[in-house]
């Protein structure tokens, strides 16, 4: 998961993308839901479930993911090895700060 939206834009060769919906905060109420999957915590195949969305992105094709949503990308599979897969990732704050 991500502290902002991302937009990813697939430049060179192909790239497999998973998403998932937010865990319920209930499952890990000390977790912020924001760094989930990051670091020490780590969510199992099990507690993410089906991924909502399940493609592989082609060169000049862009991809939308809300904060807080899990997602995994790996180099698509029957892709020659030779091939460099390459994506650009914008990162959007959405929530302004917080001020003293």
């Amino acid at each position: 998961t991500d502290k902002q939206d991302v937009i990813a834009v697939q430049v060179q060769g192909s790239k497999r993308w998973r998403i998932w919906s937010p865990p319920p905060p209930q499952d890990k109420i000390t977790a912020d839901p924001f760094t989930r999957g990051k670091g020490q915590d780590t969510m199992s195949d099990e507690e993410l479930g089906e991924p909502l969305l399940d493609i592989v992105m082609e060169p000049g094709e862009t991809l939308y993911i809300p904060a807080a949503y899990p997602h995994k990308t790996d180099t698509a599979t029957g892709v020659s090895l030779s091939e460099e897969s390459v994506h650009l990732t914008l990162g959007i704050d959405t929530c302004p700060p917080k001020l003293p």
